[in-house]
């Protein structure tokens, strides 16, 4: 059986998520209004947590991280997509308009981005695919779908 937990801090998003639940007829779904570092759930209560394009516009990035090892139950996994990158961006790129709201302006090479999950206290955590991002249609930029056990 189980539950569902959807969180967002976007009222839009939250909205359009319960009116497609109720349109599938989903009864073990709910959906709260949070911020990504601040989850209001039980400490080491999640068996399986879903992210998707969480880290790199957000400012406290690292409590995102710690935040997901807490909510996570010893052996509970953390699975998701975020935008990579294959080398480093120069400042002026990182701080240009286009790449923020493209999501590339926070984005991390691949073995920096795996260690923030291992720092939060990860372990097995590892690449499951990458692709071009066909969204951003940069070269120095990748989709990649990501998991991590704690």
């Amino acid at each position: 059986q189980g539950r569902v937990l959807g969180i967002d801090f976007s009222l839009t998003m939250l909205e359009r998520a319960t009116g497609s639940s109720r349109v599938l007829g989903a009864a073990n779904v709910a959906f709260v209004r949070a911020d990504a570092e601040r989850l209001p759930v039980a400490s080491a209560s999640v068996d399986v947590v879903l992210v998707n394009g969480i880290f790199n516009l957000n400012p406290r990035r690292d409590a995102i991280f710690r935040e997901l090892a807490r909510i996570a139950k010893p052996g509970g996994s953390v699975f998701g997509a975020e935008l990579i990158l294959r080398a480093p961006l120069a400042e002026d790129q990182r701080a240009g308009n286009a790449n923020w709201f493209s999501c590339i302006a926070g984005a991390r090479e691949a073995v920096a981005f795996l260690e923030e999950f291992r720092q939060a206290g990860f372990r097995e955590v590892q690449l499951l695919r990458t692709t071009r991002n066909a969204r951003t249609k940069s070269p120095a930029v990748l989709a990649a779908d990501f998991r991590a056990v704690r």
